[in-house]
C-alpha cells in the first residue's frame, strides 16, 4: 500500500513537472511569436511616425503662408512704454517699432512701422495682459501677420532668427534658405511638402548618427533647386 502511494506521488510529481514544462514551453513560444510580430511591425510604426511628422509640417507651413496677408523679416528697433488716458481710463501701452529688412509676401509700402500693445512698465508700476506677446529689443524674426495692414493689434506668429539660423522641429536651418522656401512656396505648391520631407530626412540622419557616429551618410536634398538659387 505504501509503495502504491509513493508511486502515485511520483507520478503526480512527474505530471506537475510535465505540466510546468509544457506551460513554460508555451510561454516561450508565445513570446517568440510576439517578438517576431513586433519586429515585423516596427518598420510600419516608424513609417507611420515619419509620415505623421512630415504631414504635420507640410500642413502647418502651408496654412501659415496661406493665412498670412503679410510675411516679413523684421527687427525690433525700439520699445517705449506710455500712458493711455483715452475714454477716461488710465492704462499703460508699449509702442513697439519694427524695421522691415525684407518683404516675403504682401505689400507693405514702408520700411518701418509701429504698433501699440497693451501693457508695459512705467517706473515701478507694471501692467501685464495675457494676450500680450514678448518682443525683445533688437529681436530679429520672420513675422507671419494676419492683418491686411500693419495697424491696430498685430495678429502674428513668428520664427526667431538667431545667428543666421531658424529653428524648425528642433532642426537649425539657414535663415536665408528658409526665406527662399517661403517666397517660392507662394507660387509653387510643391515647395512646402518638399521642405517637410527635407526636415524629416534631417531628423532620420540625426538618429542614425547616434548609432553610427563615425560614418558619413549623404542624402539627396529635395530642395536643391532652391538652395542653389
Amino acid at each position: 500500500m505504501i509503495m502504491i502511494r509513493r508511486s502515485l506521488q511520483k507520478a503526480k510529481g512527474v505530471i506537475i513537472r510535465f505540466r510546468s514544462s509544457f506551460a513554460l514551453t508555451a510561454i516561450v513560444r508565445h513570446f517568440v511569436q510576439l517578438s517576431m510580430l513586433i519586429l515585423m511591425l516596427l518598420p510600419c510604426i516608424a513609417f507611420s511616425q515619419q509620415d505623421t511628422i512630415e504631414q504635420y509640417l507640410s500642413n502647418f507651413w502651408q496654412e501659415e503662408v496661406k493665412n498670412s496677408s503679410i510675411i516679413i523679416e523684421a527687427q525690433v528697433v525700439s520699445k517705449e512704454c506710455k500712458w493711455d488716458s483715452s475714454e477716461g481710463r488710465k492704462d499703460i501701452y508699449t509702442a513697439i517699432k519694427f524695421k522691415i529688412l525684407q518683404t516675403i509676401k504682401g505689400v507693405v509700402g514702408t520700411n518701418e512701422f509701429t504698433f501699440n500693445q497693451l501693457g508695459g512698465q512705467i517706473g515701478k508700476l507694471r501692467i501685464d495682459y495675457s494676450s500680450s506677446k514678448d518682443y525683445a529689443l533688437n529681436e530679429r524674426a520672420i513675422y507671419f501677420i494676419k492683418n491686411k495692414d500693419l495697424t491696430g493689434y498685430l495678429h502674428e506668429s513668428k520664427v526667431p532668427i538667431q545667428n543666421g539660423k531658424v529653428g524648425v522641429e528642433f532642426e537649425r536651418i539657414d535663415a536665408d534658405f528658409f526665406i527662399k522656401v517661403l517666397k517660392k512656396s507662394i507660387t509653387d505648391v510643391t515647395v512646402i511638402p518638399r521642405f517637410a520631407n527635407m526636415i524629416t530626412k534631417m531628423k532620420e540622419v540625426k538618429e542614425w548618427k547616434k548609432t553610427h557616429p563615425h560614418k558619413v551618410i549623404a542624402i539627396p536634398n529635395p530642395l536643391e533647386d532652391i538652395k542653389t538659387q
